[in-house]
């Protein structure tokens, strides 16, 4: 979702280099990696994925505090799920 968010903001020379990246397997890996990275950086994809992130998150929550169970087994549920939205990669 992300990449196709950032594909409608990219422009077609940026659109080109991705397809031929994502097609190809004659690269230098360490080119082709900087390469889309660049591109990825110049999209904000980024900061798109980490807000898409968020608020699918923030939409579990909701789904959770609604669901009919105790809330002591909600809050176990919740604090690992907040372990895992600020793990560092």
């Amino acid at each position: 979702k992300a990449l196709q968010s950032a594909q409608r903001g990219a422009k077609n020379k940026d659109i080109e280099a991705l397809e031929l990246y994502f097609s190809s397997v004659n690269f230098n890996s360490e080119e082709k990696i900087k390469a889309v990275t660049n591109i990825y950086d110049n999209l904000s994809v980024k900061e798109f994925t980490t807000s898409l992130i968020n608020e699918y998150y923030n939409n579990a929550l909701v789904y959770l505090s609604d669901l009919s169970v105790n809330d002591d087994r909600k809050i176990i549920l919740k604090k690992y799920s907040d372990k895992l939205m600020n793990r560092n990669f």
